[in-house]
Formats: structure tokens, sequence, C-alpha cells
């Protein structure tokens, strides 16, 4: 079922009518319009069949006006708009709101563009965009958008080639810009870092962290960004620092110093299933191995953790798939308003070490 109802048919409207038309469907509705803020969306594609479904549960729970913008074989700027309600209240639902869909033509002027975005912003109102694509940072689009927005929302797992894309990025995170930056990414790994940090918060097992010799972290092939990040996320927080990399006959063999003591971590790809993103095993010679992984035991997905040597095994389930969806990442992430500082410390810890293993 359908987060939200149409309140009226969409219209396909000139650019210099889209006003006019949103006018015009509040005053045939007799509903009140919402909005909290201003969320662009850039999609790659066009939306199929009207409104997007991640989009409709997003706006059913935080009233906004939403323009989308997808890039078109067509010549110019062509726009569609309409209204939708949440679906538990229907068309008689006391407030809805408001869906724009814009189609950038290949030949369409950006400072036109940029010109009708500022005229469809609700003044008063914080502009969040959503970059649902790859992100280059040299993409005129992509800065002409992000320079209108307070926020930015992006996926760093959707990074084509993160050794190239993700240090630029982070030097633009670390410029000091008063915009806040927010990774759905670095979201979705909450529940691995909460997990480990759990492990290991018995005084009992807190010595086993603190004497590492090495992990042997495998992820699955759609899931590098994130192993990448989960793996300088741990490391940072116990002040290793990346110190080489050696050739391995699969992956990559890294190494970490902190004082005088090193950290060694195999790095590679595993063929493991889609759902589990990759698993992490932290060995101590000392204290034995802390298995962190994925699993989708009884079909409810959870992160597990398996405890050896260190007078305790234990099973732990931090939380079901489904509450870290695409939608809830999202409606948290949209109310972001201050920098995750953490987050950036990851992000250009990480950019640095890909820019050490770049020939």
């Amino acid at each position: 079922m359908s987060a939200v109802v149409p309140l009226s048919d969409v219209q396909t409207v000139p650019v210099t009518s889209i006003e006019q038309q949103l006018s015009h469907i509040w005053s045939e509705a007799g509903a009140t319009r919402a909005a909290t803020f201003n969320l662009m969306i850039y999609r790659p594609v066009a939306p199929v069949g009207g409104l997007d479904e991640v989009v409709g549960v997003v706006t059913a729970q935080n009233p906004c006006r939403a323009i989308v913008l997808f890039p078109s074989e067509e010549e110019g700027l062509s726009a569609q708009v309409g209204a939708y309600c949440p679906a538990s209240g229907g068309k008689s639902a006391s407030v809805c709101c408001e869906y724009i869909t814009l189609q950038v033509g290949t030949n369409a002027p950006l400072g036109q563009l940029r010109s009708l975005l500022l005229s469809l912003l609700i003044p008063d109102l914080p502009a969040v965009l959503w970059w649902d694509a790859p992100i280059n940072v040299e993409d005129p689009l992509f800065k002409g958008l992000e320079d209108l927005s307070e926020r930015l929302v992006f996926d760093s797992a959707q990074l084509k080639n993160p050794s190239q894309d993700l240090p630029p990025l982070a030097d633009r995170i670390h410029a000091g810009s008063s915009r806040v930056f927010s990774d759905l990414n670095w979201s979705r790994l909450a529940p691995w870092r909460e997990l480990t940090a759990q492990a290991f918060d018995a005084p009992t097992t807190r010595e086993a962290l603190f004497n590492l010799n090495r992990i042997d972290l495998q992820y699955g092939k759609q899931f590098e960004n994130e192993a990448w990040l989960y793996l300088v996320w741990l490391t940072t927080r116990l002040n290793w620092t990346y110190k080489s990399r050696d050739g391995a006959e699969s992956g990559l063999l890294l190494h970490f110093l902190n004082g005088d003591a090193q950290l060694d971590v195999n790095f590679q790809e595993a063929q493991t299933p889609e759902q589990e993103p990759f698993s992490a095993h932290l060995i101590s010679n000392q204290f034995g191995t802390t298995v962190i992984r994925s699993s989708d035991e009884g079909h409810h997905g959870c992160l597990m953790i398996d405890m050896d040597g260190i007078g305790t095994s234990q099973v732990c389930q931090i939380a079901p798939s489904d509450e870290h969806s695409l939608e809830q990442l999202l409606s948290h992430d949209l109310y972001t308003r201050k920098q995750d500082h953490l987050w950036e410390e990851v992000v250009v810890a990480t950019a640095q070490i890909y820019r050490s293993l770049t020939p």
C-alpha cells in the first residue's frame, strides 16, 4: 500500500506556470499545504509510474515541497506538478504536500535552472538536497544544486570509483563549509558500530580490543565502501594510524601502527550473500577471536557476535534489517542539523588511505 494518495491528477505545465498550477490545485481541493523544508532530489533516471515510493514515504512523514530533477534527452526544461496526502487520511487529510518534477534537457542552461529553482524554493524554509546518484564534485549540475542547499544527503555506497571519487569529496567536507553533509552509508553502519562497541564494553572484554594483532575483514562485492568506513572507524577509535600496504593474493594487506605495536588487516572481497555486507574477525593472540557478522537466521536480518577465548560467548541481535530501510535512514538524515564530526574524521582518514593506494 502506498504511503500517499494523489490529491489531484499530475499535470504537465510550462515551467513558468508551476506556481499557478499549484495554487489551482489547492483552491480546488480545499486542503492545506504543509511544508517544513524544501527537498530537492536528483535522480539519474526518471521516476516510473508517478510518485516514487521512497519519496512518498518520506514526504508523508516529513511535510515538504519536493522537487525531483532528472536528466532528459529532450531539449530545455519541462515540468509536472501534483499534490499528495498521507494515505492514512486520504484526500480528506488536513495537510498535504507538493511534488514538482523537472526534466532537465541536455542543452538546458544551468543559469535558467538555478533561477527556476530559486523561484520554487519556499522562502524562510531550509533547502535540503538529496543527491541520489554517484557524486562527481566537478559536475556543474551537482555544484549548482549544492550551492542552493543548506544540507546535502548522499550515499557513499553509490560511488563508482571510491578511491578517486571520495578524496575530493572529503576535501570539500573538511574545508569548513557551513553546509551539513550526511552520508546514508554511514547511518547504515550504525548497528555495526553499536554492536562492536557493545561487545567490548565490559572490562573483561575491553582489554582484548586494545590488544588486537590482526583483523580479517571480508565484504560482499557491493559493500566495499561500507567495509572501508567500518574499518577506518574502528582503527581511528583505537588510535591506530595507517602506515602502509602490501600486495596479497586477493585483496589488500594493510598495516597500522599505534606506538611500537602493529596491526595487520586482511581486507578482501568474499563470495558472501547479498544480505551479508561483511564479516570482521578481530584477532588477539592473547585473548582470542571476536567475529562480527550479519545473519538472516529465521528470516529476520540481524547482526551477530561470537566471542572465543575471552571467557564468554554470546550472540546479540541489534536491529532487524527493516529498521534501517532507505526510507527510515533518509527520514533521519533529512533532519540532521549539525555536522557529524566523527563521520567527517572517518571520511578524511579513508580518503588519505585511498590516496596512498592510488599509483
